[in-house]
Protein backbone atom coordinates (compact mmCIF):
# COMPACT_ATOMS: atom_id res chain seq x y z
CA UNK A 1 0.00 0.00 0.00
CA UNK A 2 1.26 3.34 -0.53
CA UNK A 3 0.02 6.79 -0.32
CA UNK A 4 1.18 10.15 -2.20
CA UNK A 5 3.37 13.43 -1.57
CA UNK A 6 2.59 15.92 -3.98
CA UNK A 7 4.70 18.99 -4.06
CA UNK A 8 2.27 22.56 -4.98
CA UNK A 9 4.78 25.80 -5.80
CA UNK A 10 3.85 29.52 -6.62
CA UNK A 11 6.62 31.89 -6.16
CA UNK A 12 9.02 31.48 -3.42
CA UNK A 13 5.80 29.67 -1.78
CA UNK A 14 5.73 26.11 -1.30
CA UNK A 15 3.09 23.66 -0.05
CA UNK A 16 3.63 19.61 0.58
CA UNK A 17 0.85 18.17 0.22
CA UNK A 18 1.63 14.73 2.11
CA UNK A 19 -1.34 11.72 1.93
CA UNK A 20 -1.28 9.97 4.91
CA UNK A 21 -2.59 6.19 5.85
CA UNK A 22 -4.35 5.36 8.87
CA UNK A 23 -2.36 2.39 9.60
CA UNK A 24 1.30 1.71 8.36
CA UNK A 25 4.57 0.98 9.61
CA UNK A 26 6.41 2.66 12.26
CA UNK A 27 9.27 3.31 9.70
CA UNK A 28 6.41 4.52 7.81
CA UNK A 29 4.89 6.95 10.39
CA UNK A 30 8.96 8.05 10.20
CA UNK A 31 9.23 8.75 6.84
CA UNK A 32 6.19 10.83 7.11
CA UNK A 33 7.78 13.26 10.28
CA UNK A 34 10.40 13.62 8.36
CA UNK A 35 9.06 14.83 5.25
CA UNK A 36 6.80 17.19 7.21
CA UNK A 37 9.63 18.46 9.74
CA UNK A 38 11.41 19.43 6.43
CA UNK A 39 9.13 22.42 5.86
CA UNK A 40 8.65 25.59 7.98
CA UNK A 41 4.95 24.82 9.06
CA UNK A 42 3.25 21.64 9.33
CA UNK A 43 -0.48 21.23 9.30
CA UNK A 44 -2.40 18.01 10.69
CA UNK A 45 -5.65 15.96 10.37
CA UNK A 46 -6.98 15.18 13.53
CA UNK A 47 -10.28 14.92 14.78
CA UNK A 48 -10.85 15.45 18.99
CA UNK A 49 -13.66 15.84 21.22
CA UNK A 50 -14.67 15.02 25.12
CA UNK A 51 -16.07 11.45 23.70
CA UNK A 52 -13.53 9.84 21.36
CA UNK A 53 -10.01 11.29 21.26
CA UNK A 54 -9.81 10.65 17.69
CA UNK A 55 -12.21 10.14 14.90
CA UNK A 56 -11.43 9.61 11.60
CA UNK A 57 -13.49 7.82 8.37
CA UNK A 58 -11.19 4.45 7.18
CA UNK A 59 -11.79 2.99 3.87
CA UNK A 60 -9.71 -0.04 4.96
CA UNK A 61 -12.27 -2.81 5.48
CA UNK A 62 -11.78 -5.69 8.25
CA UNK A 63 -10.36 -8.07 5.92
CA UNK A 64 -7.48 -5.84 5.03
CA UNK A 65 -6.95 -5.42 8.78
CA UNK A 66 -7.26 -9.20 9.68
CA UNK A 67 -4.81 -9.96 6.55
CA UNK A 68 -2.40 -7.58 7.64
CA UNK A 69 -2.74 -9.08 11.16
CA UNK A 70 -1.59 -12.15 10.01
CA UNK A 71 0.87 -11.40 7.99
CA UNK A 72 2.73 -8.91 10.15
CA UNK A 73 3.88 -8.65 13.40
CA UNK A 74 1.60 -6.16 15.12
CA UNK A 75 4.88 -4.47 16.95
CA UNK A 76 5.69 -3.65 13.94
CA UNK A 77 2.73 -1.65 13.19
CA UNK A 78 1.35 1.90 14.12
CA UNK A 79 -2.30 3.62 13.96
CA UNK A 80 -2.48 7.19 13.32
CA UNK A 81 -4.16 7.64 16.47
CA UNK A 82 -0.83 6.44 18.24
CA UNK A 83 1.42 8.99 16.11
CA UNK A 84 3.15 11.31 18.18
CA UNK A 85 2.41 15.07 17.15
CA UNK A 86 5.23 17.21 17.33
CA UNK A 87 3.59 20.17 19.64
CA UNK A 88 5.05 22.96 17.27
CA UNK A 89 2.81 21.21 14.47
CA UNK A 90 -0.61 23.24 13.79
CA UNK A 91 -3.83 20.54 14.31
CA UNK A 92 -5.59 21.85 11.19
CA UNK A 93 -9.06 20.53 11.65
CA UNK A 94 -12.63 20.15 13.28
CA UNK A 95 -13.55 18.98 16.56
CA UNK A 96 -16.27 15.91 17.39
CA UNK A 97 -19.24 18.89 18.09
CA UNK A 98 -18.52 20.25 14.66
CA UNK A 99 -18.49 17.20 13.03
CA UNK A 100 -21.51 16.08 14.90
CA UNK A 101 -23.49 19.04 13.60
CA UNK A 102 -22.11 18.19 9.62
CA UNK A 103 -22.61 14.69 9.71
CA UNK A 104 -24.82 13.72 12.67
CA UNK A 105 -24.98 9.83 11.22
CA UNK A 106 -21.73 9.34 11.15
CA UNK A 107 -20.97 10.25 14.76
CA UNK A 108 -24.38 8.60 16.54
CA UNK A 109 -23.05 5.41 15.38
CA UNK A 110 -19.73 6.10 16.90
CA UNK A 111 -21.03 7.97 19.75
CA UNK A 112 -20.36 5.18 22.22
CA UNK A 113 -17.06 4.04 20.70
CA UNK A 114 -14.19 4.57 23.42
CA UNK A 115 -11.30 4.78 22.10
CA UNK A 116 -7.75 4.63 25.11
CA UNK A 117 -5.30 6.73 24.77
CA UNK A 118 -3.28 3.58 23.85
CA UNK A 119 -5.24 2.59 20.86
CA UNK A 120 -4.15 -1.32 19.25
CA UNK A 121 -4.60 -3.14 16.08
CA UNK A 122 -7.18 -5.36 18.13
CA UNK A 123 -9.42 -2.24 18.88
CA UNK A 124 -8.85 -1.33 14.98
CA UNK A 125 -10.58 -4.72 13.52
CA UNK A 126 -13.37 -3.79 16.09
CA UNK A 127 -14.69 -0.27 15.26
CA UNK A 128 -13.45 0.34 11.37
CA UNK A 129 -15.86 -1.62 10.17
CA UNK A 130 -18.60 1.03 12.36
CA UNK A 131 -16.69 3.99 10.79
CA UNK A 132 -17.52 2.63 7.05
CA UNK A 133 -21.25 1.12 7.51
CA UNK A 134 -21.87 4.91 8.83
CA UNK A 135 -19.84 7.00 6.28
CA UNK A 136 -21.69 7.15 2.98
CA UNK A 137 -20.23 8.96 -0.23
CA UNK A 138 -22.56 11.96 0.25
CA UNK A 139 -21.63 12.72 3.59
CA UNK A 140 -18.16 12.23 3.29
CA UNK A 141 -17.47 14.78 0.59
CA UNK A 142 -19.28 17.18 2.54
CA UNK A 143 -16.89 16.39 5.42
CA UNK A 144 -13.85 16.47 3.10
CA UNK A 145 -14.99 19.77 2.43
CA UNK A 146 -15.18 21.26 5.37
CA UNK A 147 -12.45 19.99 6.72
CA UNK A 148 -10.15 21.25 3.72
CA UNK A 149 -11.71 24.91 3.78
CA UNK A 150 -10.36 24.88 7.76
CA UNK A 151 -7.52 23.58 7.08
CA UNK A 152 -6.75 25.90 4.18
CA UNK A 153 -7.75 28.64 6.46
CA UNK A 154 -5.01 27.91 8.67
CA UNK A 155 -3.00 28.03 5.66
CA UNK A 156 -3.87 31.51 4.65
CA UNK A 157 -3.30 33.06 8.10
CA UNK A 158 0.59 31.84 7.29
CA UNK A 159 1.14 32.47 3.78
CA UNK A 160 2.39 35.91 4.36
CA UNK A 161 4.97 34.68 7.45
CA UNK A 162 6.44 31.60 6.23
CA UNK A 163 7.42 30.41 2.88
CA UNK A 164 7.56 26.57 3.05
CA UNK A 165 4.34 24.25 4.30
CA UNK A 166 3.19 20.71 5.19
CA UNK A 167 -0.12 19.19 4.91
CA UNK A 168 -0.25 16.09 6.28
CA UNK A 169 -4.15 15.05 5.74
CA UNK A 170 -5.93 11.22 5.10
CA UNK A 171 -5.28 9.88 1.00
CA UNK A 172 -9.42 11.03 0.55
CA UNK A 173 -8.92 15.03 0.65
CA UNK A 174 -5.96 15.06 -1.43
CA UNK A 175 -8.10 15.45 -4.71
CA UNK A 176 -9.88 18.34 -3.81
CA UNK A 177 -6.71 19.85 -1.98
CA UNK A 178 -5.37 19.52 -5.22
CA UNK A 179 -8.07 21.66 -6.86
CA UNK A 180 -7.88 23.98 -4.17
CA UNK A 181 -4.35 24.76 -4.40
CA UNK A 182 -4.39 24.82 -8.34
CA UNK A 183 -7.32 27.83 -7.93
CA UNK A 184 -4.93 29.60 -5.54
CA UNK A 185 -2.81 30.18 -8.31
CA UNK A 186 -0.22 26.98 -6.86
CA UNK A 187 1.22 24.58 -9.78
CA UNK A 188 2.19 20.82 -9.08
CA UNK A 189 5.64 20.19 -9.18
CA UNK A 190 6.77 16.96 -8.00
CA UNK A 191 4.47 13.83 -7.39
CA UNK A 192 5.97 10.75 -5.80
CA UNK A 193 4.37 7.58 -3.58
CA UNK A 194 5.37 6.55 0.04
CA UNK A 195 5.33 3.18 0.91
CA UNK A 196 3.31 2.77 4.02
CA UNK A 197 4.99 -1.11 5.05
CA UNK A 198 1.47 -3.23 4.93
Amino acid sequence: MKTSVIVFRRGEKKITLVGCSHLGSVRYYDKLKITCDANDVVFYEKIVGQKNKNIESHKTTQGQILAVLQETRTDQLMLQHDFKYPRDWIRADIDLKTLQLISPGLVGELGNVQIPNKATLKLAVKFLPLIMKAYNIRKGEMVVNYRNAICISHLVKQLPKHNSFAILYGEAHLKKFKEQFKAMGFVETLNYKMETGI
